[in-house]
């Protein structure tokens, strides 16, 4: 299969698509992995990850043996993105680029990132070092809505988690562009939505790399939920099963969260591929 590409420098590499963070009621977000030359320029990047239109694009680029990962959403580019990093050791190891029994070591913008596996499911470990929460200290645009204090998570991403009623979870409605003002406002790059549930935990996540919109599945976000947890007495030793997202299993991701030694998170979930292609250079302006 054959994709447009309006972006000299892509034009003809190859790119996969697959769903990431699949559970039996969740589809998961679609992700592109594009492989990349070490002569790309970044803007050529946000060009392509814009037109790609994916909520998250990974360009991976390999060289003497290493392999370095830049994640873009259409509006931003990422520090570091679970998402990708999950898509991208999907592909390597379909690819046969990586070893039964070999983790992925990804370079990306805050250096060197781990994906190990666990069982039969990769995992992302997102932070070495115990993860930084604070008291939120703007107003969350939930005028009318019954929550509890708000905290400030940074999992190389900040954003502010609020405590609600699994019912007023359900109901609430966002506006993007308060989304936009508040996380100017808080100097954070999303607002989490939390509930409890039997066997789970409810997220729901509205992000700047998405305009304020809501995200179906983020592993950033569901790796600050320990330290938030523990924060607000809710415990956080445990693995957690974060159901993400709002509505039918199209908007729905699973995501597995899982405390490790010291003070690291990783982060989990199932990858499936959907397709394979070429960035189509007759599309080129």
């Amino acid at each position: 299969m054959r994709y447009p590409s309006a972006t000299p420098g892509l034009a003809g590499n190859d790119l996969r698509q697959v769903r990431v963070f699949v559970g039996p009621d969740a589809m998961g977000n679609v992700t592109g992995v594009v492989t990349v030359g070490p002569d790309t320029r970044p803007e050529g990047l946000a060009a392509g990850a814009r037109l790609l239109g994916y909520p998250e694009t990974a360009f991976v680029r390999q060289d003497a043996g290493t392999v370095h990962v830049t994640s873009y959403s259409p509006y931003e580019r990422l520090r570091v993105c679970t998402q990708t990093l999950l898509a991208t050791e999907h592909v390597l190891r379909s690819r046969r680029e990586l070893s039964p029994g070999t983790d992925l070591l990804a370079g990306t913008d805050v250096g060197e990132v781990p994906v190990r596996r666990y069982e039969d499911m990769a995992y992302v470990v997102l932070t070495g070092k115990r993860t930084p929460v604070r008291a939120a200290r703007a107003r969350l645009p939930l005028d009318g809505v019954v929550h509890g204090e708000a905290f400030v998570v940074d999992t190389g991403r900040a954003r502010s988690y609020v405590r609600l009623s699994p019912d007023t979870l359900e109901a609430v409605r966002l506006d993007p562009a308060a989304v936009l003002s508040y996380c100017a406002a808080e100097g954070v790059r999303g607002i989490c939505l939390v509930a409890r549930s039997d066997n789970a935990v409810r997220l729901r996540v509205f992000t700047t790399s998405l305009a304020g919109t809501e995200d179906v599945a983020t592993g950033g976000a569901a790796g600050g939920l320990p330290a938030f947890l523990a924060a607000t007495g809710g415990g956080h030793s445990q693995s957690v099963l974060v159901r993400q997202g709002y509505g039918t299993a199209l908007t729905r991701g699973e995501l597995h969260v899982r405390p490790l030694g010291g003070a690291q998170v990783a982060v989990g979930g199932r990858v499936i591929s959907l397709s394979t292609g070429r960035l189509d250079a007759g599309c080129l302006p």
